[in-house]
């Protein structure tokens, strides 16, 4: 029993020691990485902008089902599946392109090149302004189901 304590305590020492020298790698990498970074953190700001979205999209159709159950006899709801339904593959989108940046950013030779850094960032400047878009259409179609839902 007292070797199996022994293996454990041995283990999270390794585990300790192996995380602290990462740590420190990170660290001196990052004093020449410090654009790196800064790159990476405004990818990591984007996907957890698309995560938000796509869960507030799984959200609104959630709500939108439920109502929809409630009042099945009302003919206007049925107009806005085709909309659910593109919402719905948005969502998808959006998490298959939060995947794709998440394999990107572990490409360390790839998020050093910078002409790719550039290219990544005018990007993220058109995806910013894509986001501000859905955020305007999310609000949008939050206000017209209070209508619908007020009818």
């Amino acid at each position: 029993m007292k070797t199996h304590k022994e293996a454990k305590l041995l283990l999270a020492a390794i585990i300790l020691f192996t995380f602290q020298s990462n740590l420190f790698a990170q660290h001196e990498h990052g004093m020449h990485q410090g654009n790196m970074n800064m790159h990476m953190n405004h990818m990591q700001d984007m996907m957890n902008r698309m995560n938000d979205m796509s869960s507030r999209m799984n959200d609104m159709m959630q709500s939108h089902q439920n109502m929809e159950m409630q009042q099945s006899r009302n003919a206007g709801h049925n107009d806005m599946m085709p909309m659910m339904n593109s919402m719905n593959q948005m969502s998808e989108q959006m998490k298959n392109m939060v995947q794709h940046m998440q394999n990107m950013m572990g490409n360390e030779e790839m998020m050093n090149n910078k002409e790719f850094q550039n290219r990544m960032n005018d990007m993220m400047d058109d995806m910013d302004d894509m986001m501000d878009n859905f955020d305007d259409m999310m609000n949008n179609m939050d206000d017209t189901l209070k209508l619908m839902e007020e009818k």
